[in-house]
């Protein structure tokens, strides 16, 4: 029990002083810090109150000390943000520099038109294709899979960009000594109020909230890296970026993600056991796989197993989606189970740190998770620093590469690295970065023109 509180408070006490000493990394690593913090607090859970039945494992996990072994793991995504935003660092980085307008004050007009327009013909195909499954009582999943258009479908499959776009153009005037550009506010409420009316419940705020906070992060980056931003607000704007503004915010989305997370379960799907429903997915589920594949090594003797290797790499159910979770849903359910389950399209929560258990066991996936920790933190770095400076387009496809590697710490997906398209983002990546640095040297060298 004592094990279990120690570890609990040690990971709190880091987070905080991430968000204490390296602000910019505690704002920009909030996706990954939320999703294994939570777990932290569900294995806590699953030790305190345990042995307790995991209904889709159709078993007992729990009872012995699964906190522990799994701590190690967050805390070395916690160590790789704070030693990659060093305040050092960034001085370094972004010395003498400022948030060009590499394109200047016209074309960013005309992509906020561009971005509201998107958002009128979202909201134009909800109503042309079908019922608004809110007022319906139509799940999200049935929505997704059988009414949604391909705008709807675009959007859930890669508006977290989209969320960092909307960020960026947020930051980008108070990056340059002005106030926060407070229309993307509202952009940003409208695109929330559309998951909400198509079903959704927390996974999809959590994560357009999350990659709206990557770009907000380059305001304390740069703070930390040392530019006088000045005040630059009018009292209307420094109250709504206040803590107390901020605070009701939060509040505000917490009571409304939990009136649609009740009508979710009590009245679209009808649980009759919606309390135990909700107790198995937010305090079970999320860490059942980490207990079995613990389980499992201990029963192994720390070595790792071929058979996931297998089935993660050689011979998936299937190979276009995320084959960590596949295997590791084979090992728990047998093979027969798992294919029925994922056919129906129904994926199991979890899959890091226990692919790496799996494959290489803990002490080698331990070093492993640093590593990969210390490249994503780079990546993320990368991101502020490009829009820090002004350089929209490379800070826009860096987070379209990091959203590939966030997915180890979502989902365990490792077979993101064999896809053709990764490698093209990276490519991709490389040439923006280049043309944009070229681009903000030539604006940076034009004369500046004095008004009569």
């Amino acid at each position: 029990m004592w094990l279990t509180f120690a570890t609990v408070a040690a990971v709190a006490a880091a987070i905080v002083l991430l968000a204490r000493k390296r602000r910019a990394a505690a704002v920009a690593g909030f996706f990954i810090l939320f999703s294994l913090g939570t777990r932290v607090l569900a294995a806590s859970y699953v030790d305190l109150a345990g042995p307790i039945y995991a209904l889709e494992l159709d078993r007992y996990i729990g009872g012995g000390q699964i906190t522990a072994p799994f701590a190690p793991f967050i805390l070395v995504v916690i160590a790789a943000l704070a030693f990659v935003f060093r305040p050092k660092i960034l001085r370094r980085l972004l010395s003498g520099g400022e948030a060009t307008s590499i394109y200047g004050a016209e074309a960013e007009n005309v992509l906020f038109l561009a971005i509201c327009a998107f958002v009128g013909v979202l909201y134009l195909e909800m109503l042309i294709v079908g019922p608004i499954p809110l007022f319906a009582g139509i799940d999200r999943i049935t929505y997704d899979q059988t009414i949604g258009g391909p705008i709807h479908g675009l959007v859930m499959g890669n508006g977290a960009v989209f969320a960092f776009l909307i960020g960026a153009m947020f930051v980008l005037p108070r990056l340059r000594g002005g106030q926060f550009d407070f229309r993307y506010v509202a952009v940003f409420g409208a695109m929330m109020v559309y998951f909400g009316l198509t079903g959704n419940r927390f996974s999809i705020f959590y994560r357009d909230t999350s990659y709206l906070l990557m770009a907000i992060a380059a305001v304390p980056a740069v703070g930390a890296a040392g530019w006088a931003l000045g005040e630059g607000r009018s009292g209307f704007a420094r109250f709504l970026t206040s803590r107390a503004a901020v605070a009701a915010t939060v509040l505000m989305a917490t009571a409304a993600i939990g009136m649609l997370l009740f009508n979710s379960f009590y009245n679209v799907r009808g649980y009759r056991n919606a309390d135990e429903q909700f107790q198995q997915r937010s305090l079970v589920q999320p860490i059942e796989l980490w207990a079995t594949a613990l389980d499992r090594l201990q029963q192994r003797g720390g070595e790792p197993s071929p058979a996931t290797w297998h089935d993660t790499f050689v011979d998936p159910i299937d190979p276009s989606r995320n084959t960590t979770v596949q295997a590791l849903m084979i090992q728990d359910l047998g093979y027969s189970r798992a294919y029925e389950l994922l056919e129906a399209g129904q994926q199991y929560a979890g899959g890091y740190p226990e692919i790496l258990l799996e494959l290489i066991g803990y002490w080698p996936g331990l070093l492993f998770a640093l590593i990969f920790a210390l490249v994503s933190a780079w990546l993320l770095r990368f991101a502020v620093i490009s829009l820090s400076t002004g350089r929209l387009l490379t800070s826009l496809v860096a987070i379209y590469v990091y959203f590939g590697t966030s997915l180890l710490y979502i989902g365990g997906m490792l077979n993101f690295v064999f896809a053709a398209t990764y490698w093209i983002k990276i490519g991709v990546l490389v040439a923006l970065h280049f043309f944009e640095k070229s681009r903000a040297r030539q604006v940076a060298s034009l004369p500046i023109v004095q008004p009569a």
